[in-house]
C-alpha cells in the first residue's frame, strides 16, 4: 500500500492458545490482500503483556532481529581459548606495563576496549598512549567468531542488559583492559610538543597492565579533589593537554555537540524506577579528544601508504533541514 495506508489486521484463532488484549504477539503474515481488504496472520510467539515493562527489550530484540544468542559452536570456540594471556602471546609485542596506563567508562560498561596513559618530560613535551584492545589476536580472520561477529555489527545496549557482538569469554575476559592482569593491546604513542603540535607518532602491538577502572564520575570526583587518587596528577595532565588539542580542533572549524545523556536505572524485574542525567563533562572530552587524535593518527598512516580504508563521512544536510536551521537561528 502506498505510505501512510492503514490497514486492518485478522489474526487467525488458536485452538489450544487464548491471548487477550495487551498482549505483545510476533505474527507471521499469511496474506496482505488488496488495499481494502485487511492482512490475514497467525501467531508464532507471545512475547508477553505490554503491561510488563521487561517485554520492551524483548519486542526491540524481536522487532529489529537482534541475534541475542551464541550457536553452541560459536561458544565452544571463544571457551576453548585460553584463560590467561600466555608467554607466547608476548613475542614481538612491545612491552607498555611501565606506562601509567587506566581506563574511563559509563558505570554500566561490561567490557573495557581503550585505556588511556600520559606523561611529560623536563622540556614540557607529551608522551600519550592510547590502547585498544587488540580484538584481532583471539578473533582471527574468517573464524566462527568473526564470522558471527559479522552478524551482528556491534555490542547492543538496553537499560539493565547489553547483547555482546563477542561471547562474555572473550568480550568481557581477554579482550577486556580489566585492571591488574597484562592484556594485549593496538597501541598509538604519540610525543607532542607543550603547543599540542605532534612531534612523532606510532602505531604498535604491546601489552598494557592497566592499573585502574575509572567510571566518568569517579574520574571528575577525583578532578575536583572529591575523593582522594594516587591518579589526580595524571588525570590533571589528560585534562590540560584535552583542552590544547581541543583548541586546535576549534581552530579548524569543529563543532561540539556537548548533550546530556539520560541513564534509566532497572530493577531486576526490567522495571524503570528512576534515571540519571549524565553531562557531558571533562572526563568524557577528554576521552573523546584522545580516541579523536588516535583515529587521526591512523587515518594518516593508512592515507600515507596508500592503504584501503573505511571512513565515516556525514553528508551534507538537506535544504528543508538547512532552512529551518536559519530559521532557528
Amino acid at each position: 500500500p502506498s505510505l501512510g495506508t492503514q490497514k486492518s489486521v485478522l489474526v487467525l484463532k488458536s485452538e489450544s492458545k487464548k491471548y487477550v488484549v495487551g498482549d505483545r504477539l510476533l505474527l507471521h503474515v499469511k496474506k496482505w490482500g488488496e488495499e481494502e481488504e485487511p492482512v490475514l496472520c497467525e501467531v508464532l510467539e507471545k512475547i508477553g503483556s505490554i503491561e510488563d515493562a521487561n517485554t520492551d527489550t524483548l519486542f526491540a530484540i524481536k522487532d529489529f532481529k537482534i541475534r541475542n544468542t551464541f550457536p553452541k559452536s560459536v561458544i565452544q570456540a571463544a571457551e576453548s581459548v585460553p584463560k590467561k594471556v600466555r608467554k607466547k602471546d608476548l613475542e614481538d609485542r612491545t612491552d607498555l606495563t611501565h606506562l601509567e596506563a587506566f581506563t574511563i567508562d559509563p558505570d554500566t560498561a561490561k567490557d573495557f576496549d581503550d585505556a588511556l596513559s600520559l606523561s611529560i618530560d623536563e622540556q614540557g613535551n607529551y608522551s600519550l598512549g592510547i590502547h585498544i584492545a587488540d580484538v584481532s589476536h583471539y578473533v582471527t580472520q574468517g573464524s566462527i567468531n568473526d564470522e558471527e561477529a559479522k552478524k551482528r555489527y556491534n555490542s547492543t545496549y538496553f537499560p539493565g542488559c547489553c547483547i555482546p557482538m563477542l561471547p562474555e569469554a572473550l568480550s568481557n575476559e581477554l579482550c577486556s583492559l580489566r585492571p591488574n592482569v597484562i592484556r594485549l593491546t593496538v597501541s598509538v604513542l604519540v610525543t607532542l610538543n607543550p603547543d599540542g603540535t605532534i612531534l612523532k607518532s606510532e602505531i604498535v602491538k604491546g601489552f598494557i597492565k592497566s592499573r585502574k577502572r575509572f567510571t566518568y564520575k569517579e574520574a571528575k570526583d577525583v578532578l575536583d579533589k572529591k575523593i582522594k587518587s594516587p591518579y589526580l596528577s595524571a588525570l590533571e595532565l589528560m585534562k590540560k593537554l584535552c583542552l590544547i588539542l581541543k583548541g586546535h580542533r576549534n581552530e579548524r572549524g569543529s563543532v561540539d555537540l556537548a548533550l546530556p545523556e539520560l541513564s534509566l536505572q532497572i530493577d531486576k524485574k526490567g522495571n524503570p524506577y528512576d534515571y540519571t542525567i549524565n553531562e557531558y563533562d571533562i572526563t568524557h572530552q577528554l576521552v573523546e579528544e584522545y580516541m579523536l587524535k588516535a583515529n587521526e593518527i591512523v587515518a594518516k598512516h593508512f592515507t600515507d601508504k596508500k592503504l584501503p580504508a573505511l571512513f565515516r563521512v556525514h553528508e551534507s544536510p538537506d535544504k528543508e533541514n538547512l532552512e529551518e536551521f536559519f530559521l532557528f537561528l
